[in-house]
């Protein structure tokens, strides 16, 4: 239910929104690039009828929302706050095979970034076992 629904928090400030990246990583410390997972896919005029991906990158962009505000709020232990990261962990993981496109033996982190500027600001960062 809660991909249906788009945050509201927009109406409070407007501000970087923040982004979901991952890399492969690996034991000898030679990690990756990291790798922006939502990004915006250029529209079409009959994308205004019908745009499954654009509902799909919508909600991405949603769930990372959720969870960076949880985080913000001071609310990463409630169990809202668990469930959203273990969806954007499962967004992570999945865009991942697509965007790394290799190394699906090593291991994956990804990360929550809000960039503003020249400055970049670190929310979070997990990791998944390959």
């Amino acid at each position: 239910m809660r991909l249906l629904f788009p945050s509201w928090a927009f109406f409070d400030e407007a501000a970087a929104p923040p982004t979901l990246e991952v890399r492969r990583a690996s034991d000898v410390g030679d990690d990756g690039p990291w790798t922006a997972v939502v990004r915006a896919m250029p529209r079409r005029w009959w994308q205004l009828l019908f745009n499954p991906e654009g509902t799909r990158t919508l909600a991405a962009q949603t769930l990372v929302e959720r969870l960076y505000l949880a985080i913000a709020n001071g609310e990463a232990e409630s169990d809202d706050a668990i469930t959203t990261r273990a969806l954007v962990e499962n967004l992570a993981e999945t865009a991942a095979v697509h965007a790394l496109r290799s190394g699906a033996d090593e291991g994956l982190q990804w990360r929550i970034v809000v960039r503003t500027g020249a400055a970049e600001h670190i929310v979070t960062v997990g990791e998944v076992s390959a």
